[in-house]
């Protein structure tokens, strides 16, 4: 599972996971201005996105379709998206 922060830079939002803020801020991709608005865990990109969009008033739609896990866990995951299984982690 990972952490995903919320931040707002010049009146956008960005949704990054907590392990990348720092390199971000370091490209500029996060501005000094940036204020992180709240944080939150999840298992997969998708996830976050769908807590982010769903907080925000939106609906959102995850790129691809959703697959069962190769590995045999029983979860879906979205291989053209993260490719990420909430059980299994990263699907190569």
């Amino acid at each position: 599972m990972h952490v995903y922060e919320v931040w707002e830079d010049d009146d956008s939002e960005s949704l990054v996971r907590s392990d990348f803020v720092e390199k971000l801020k370091k490209t500029g991709h996060i501005g000094e201005g940036g204020k992180k608005l709240y944080a939150f865990p999840a298992c997969t990109a998708e996830e976050a996105a769908a807590i982010w969009y769903l907080r925000s008033g939106r609906t959102y739609t995850p790129i691809g379709r959703p697959e069962l896990c190769p590995k045999g866990c029983g979860i879906f995951f979205y291989p053209k998206g993260s490719a990420e299984c909430a059980n299994c982690g990263l699907i190569d």
